[in-house]
């Protein structure tokens, strides 16, 4: 998370895998939930803690399965991209759903075991609304655009928020030998071509100008704002540096959704939806 009186930490690097602040904050919360259930059933032949494990799955499994019904038009084109979670595409509300009707069938089979049922998952939502209601205290209190000094591929100096700033930004940290970087490329590259309404910024972190104009011209991308953070100050003022790692700030320069790993056209349609409508009209054919 950028701010401008100090960063707010949004992504945990553990070794090779980057985990964002609310998937640590949801991992943390299940693990309350199981640890509560195994203490409570440690007595019973009931393994309730297996049983809550499978819940989670079946809650995961219906969460992304509300957001590829939600978003499908845009998985059209790539059926297999449906299976690929890596986007970070779940539907919260699908998810609630389905884990409350598995939690309604476990309660129906296990008569016996609806109050330790009910106390580990009161214990895992309580603890997760908690973790919930800070972080977003957090983000309320600074999440702002921050000045950090960046060069065009000219070397002139700029700034990130006097680029249009009448328009809601997308601010893309990214850097040439970042595998999912490359892979999101074309995506970002339509969507700045389809929303002219939204200034769309990609900072590369630690290269050189040499290697990133390399890069555009090796995958004949004609990406707008490309800038160049060599030290990777914006990286470490986001709060980590995990790449690749999108910004999503309305026009007033409010944090608004930060995106940790590859985006697809689906999880990039739902975090610009956070945008103002009138922001999202798209370009005339």
């Amino acid at each position: 998370m950028n701010l401008s009186n100090g960063a707010v930490m949004v992504t945990v690097s553990i070794g090779p895998l980057a985990l964002s602040l609310d998937q640590l904050m949801m991992i943390f919360a299940f693990g309350v939930t199981w640890a509560t259930a195994a203490f409570l059933s440690r007595r019973d032949e009931l393994a309730l803690g297996a049983r809550l494990f499978d819940l989670m799955l079946l809650a995961l499994f219906a969460a992304r399965l509300g957001f590829v019904i939600r978003y499908f038009p845009e998985y059209s084109d790539n059926w297999l991209g449906m299976l690929d979670i890596r986007d970070g595409g779940f539907s919260p509300l699908a998810g609630i759903v389905g884990a409350t009707l598995g939690a309604a069938v476990l309660a129906l089979r296990h008569p016996g075991a609806r109050a330790q049922l009910a106390l580990s998952l009161g214990t895992g939502v309580a603890v997760w609304a908690l973790l919930s209601t800070a972080a977003g205290v957090m983000r309320e209190q600074g999440a702002v655009l921050a000045e950090t000094p960046v060069r065009t591929l000219a070397g002139e100096p700029v700034r990130p928020a006097a680029i249009r700033p009448e328009q809601p930004r997308v601010i893309n940290l990214w850097a040439s030998w970042c595998p999912p970087c490359v892979d999101e490329m074309p995506v970002l590259e339509k969507a700045a071509e389809r929303y002219p309404g939204v200034s769309f910024v990609f900072v590369n972190q630690g290269e050189k100008r040499a290697r990133v104009r390399g890069f555009l011209e090796q995958h004949g991308l004609a990406l707008p704002n490309v800038l160049l953070d060599p030290d990777s100050n914006m990286g470490r003022r986001a709060g980590g540096q995990a790449l690749p790692t999108t910004l999503f700030y309305d026009a007033s320069g409010q944090l608004i959704d930060t995106h940790v790993g590859a985006l697809s056209r689906a999880s990039l349609r739902s975090a610009l939806e956070g945008f103002d409508a009138h922001d999202l009209k798209e370009k005339a054919p």
